[in-house]
Formats: structure tokens, C-alpha cells, sequence
């Protein structure tokens, strides 16, 4: 083996010359995690080289020829050959190019990261119970099959400010967070929206989320939906809320981080929403006249969800939170 500085005729670094078979070169690499393209610039004035490209000990790269591309040391004759892909995990690692037929040289080898392809973000499935009476625990089951990793969104609405929510649990054993609220039109109404990120599998009809109150709980109204496609660890890019006695319910406004960002609006009201605002889909109206409603977004800015409300001029509690597509910020 040589070791040159042909950088005239290679471009920047050093050339392992001459290479030929039984040689070796090892690198020791920090890498993160992912899929890479891999790619050696070489030249040979001959047609016989091979080389394989193995990682800690395993082959990964399975024998590659090395054409003839020109006369030794002639920057024309360098080429850029594509050797595949590897998949690494995050740490050190030991690469190994090795000699299996000569003549050739090599200026560099190159691993460039993969960027995942994004997970379209999809509402899967929703439901809602709506007790006529006073509760201190409301179940509510999800009627189709859940996927593992997706993302569970839970509203609580109900019609007191004395009631407090202790806890949202599943019998799937998922996490619940508190993603905005309690947001509270003072002596009337109430709501938050819980989430939970990852969540397990479970089949048709054997999932159902429990709402607990510290007390009885007038008129609760809990919406659950599941969505497929969002961040696993850190779902919750922002949020906003807002309360109000008008014509309109409104969330207030808030200005997204990530690039792709699903927005959930939902609202509790004292007497019926009409529809969904402008650019949002209807996902769940419920019997007591509260909706949820959703948006994915797909550039940086300023949102917000509102509903129009019939009759007009009551109260009203509105939230909006965005939800981080999966392949973003962490």
C-alpha cells in the first residue's frame, strides 16, 4: 500500500495508492444514528479492482468492482463510485475497506446521511360520551383497533369551574399529558386537552380512557381521538386558549416551531357549534354541541381554529394545540 499526496490530480486529502489484494484500511468512526449512502472516489488505469466495505467485523458493502477510468494521475480520471447503503447505530465503529483484486487508488470514502422520508400525519378514529348528570368518572372507549406509536388526544369539557380533572388514565396502560388547560370561562365552563405520545397496540373495542374529577362534574363532554404520524417523544410544539361570549369561538393565535404541525381545535360551549372554521376539518361534534376539529400544516406561521356558534352571543371556552409530525425535533 502507498500513501501519497496527489491532491492536484484526487482533490483534497491523501491517496491510498497501488492498492492490491489482502490490503486493508480501517477507520474508526463516531457515528449517529440513521441510514447512509456510501460512495469512494477512485481511479484506476486497469479494470480489475474489487473492494468490499465491512463494519465491526461484518460485510456491508458486498464486493465492488473498480473500472478502468483513465490514466494514473490525470484529475479527469478520478470518478465517484456509488457503493450502496448502510444503516449505523449511534457510537463508535469500526470501518474496514478491503482489498479483494488490484489495481486502484482511493482518495476518500463518503457516508452521506439518508433524511427519513416524513410519516403522513392521519386521523385514525374519535368518539365521545356525554353523562347527562353529574360524574366524578367518565370511561370512553375506543371502537376501532389502536396502532402502537400512534398519538392519543383527549378533551375534557364540562360545565362547572369547581370540578378539577385528577387524573386521565387508560386500560392500555398509555401516559397521559396535559398539553393546555384547564382554561375556565369563570362560574361556566371548563376545558383541557391531554395527549398521549407512543402509544401501545391494542385491539377493537379493548381500549377506554377514565376522566376523573375531584367531585361530581356538571355536564362533562370527553372527546378522544387517535392520530397516526406524530413526534413519539415530544409531540407539543405550542398552544393557545381563549374564552368569550360572542357570535364566534375563537382559540387566540399561536406561531409554530416545526415545519409540519398537526392543529387540533376543540371548544366547550353552553349551547351548540355550528361547524368548523375556515380550513379545518370537522373530526367530532358531540350531543352536548361541542366540536373538534383539525388542520395539518405544512409551513412555519401564525394559526389559529375557530368555530361559528348557534344562537349567537353565549359563552364559550376554545383551545388550539399543534402537534409535531414524527421525523422532527426532538
Amino acid at each position: 500500500m502507498k500513501l501519497s499526496s496527489d491532491t492536484a490530480s484526487a482533490g483534497t486529502g491523501y491517496v491510498l495508492g497501488w492498492r492490491t489484494t489482502g490490503e486493508w484500511t480501517r477507520y474508526t468512526v463516531n457515528a449517529q444514528p440513521g441510514k447512509y449512502t456510501v460512495s469512494a472516489r477512485i481511479e484506476s488505469a486497469f479494470n480489475t479492482g474489487k473492494f468490499h466495505l465491512a463494519i465491526d467485523g461484518t460485510t456491508v458493502i458486498a464486493p465492488v468492482s473498480v473500472p478502468l477510468t483513465g490514466p494514473w494521475d490525470t484529475a479527469s480520471s478520478w470518478k465517484t463510485l456509488n457503493l450502496g447503503t448502510v444503516t449505523l447505530t449511534a457510537g463508535s465503529h469500526v470501518v474496514a475497506v478491503l482489498m479483494d483484486a488490484a489495481w486502484f487508488d482511493i482518495n476518500y470514502l463518503s457516508f452521506v446521511s439518508v433524511l427519513p422520508i416524513p410519516t403522513p400525519v392521519k386521523y385514525v378514529q374519535s368518539v365521545y360520551a356525554t353523562p347527562q348528570t353529574q360524574q366524578t368518572t367518565v370511561p370512553v372507549t375506543y371502537p376501532a383497533a389502536q396502532t402502537s406509536g400512534n398519538l392519543n388526544v383527549v378533551i375534557v369539557g364540562w360545565n362547572d369551574t369547581t370540578a378539577v380533572v385528577n387524573s386521565v388514565t387508560d386500560s392500555n396502560g398509555n401516559v397521559y399529558h396535559l398539553a393546555v388547560g384547564p382554561t375556565m370561562l369563570t362560574g361556566y365552563l371548563s376545558q383541557s386537552v391531554y395527549y398521549a405520545a407512543n402509544i401501545s397496540a391494542a385491539s377493537a373495542g379493548a381500549n377506554s380512557v377514565m376522566v376523573t374529577f375531584n367531585q361530581p362534574a356538571s355536564y362533562a363532554d370527553i372527546r378522544i381521538l387517535e392520530y397516526s404520524g406524530l413526534n413519539q417523544t415530544n409531540p407539543v410544539d405550542v398552544f393557545a386558549s381563549a374564552v368569550g361570549n360572542s357570535t364566534t369561538s375563537s382559540s387566540g393565535s399561536l406561531t409554530t416551531t416545526s415545519a409540519t404541525d398537526l392543529l387540533i381545535g376543540a371548544n366547550t360551549v353552553e349551547t351548540c357549534t355550528n361547524g368548523p372554521g375556515s380550513g379545518f376539518t370537522q373530526r367530532l361534534l358531540s350531543s352536548d354541541g361541542d366540536i373538534v376539529e383539525d388542520d395539518v400544516v405544512t409551513s412555519i406561521g401564525t394559526y389559529s381554529a375557530s368555530a361559528q356558534l348557534s344562537p349567537p352571543s353565549v359563552g364559550w371556552v376554545m383551545q388550539i394545540v399543534a402537534f409535531r409530525a414524527a421525523a422532527q425535533s426532538e
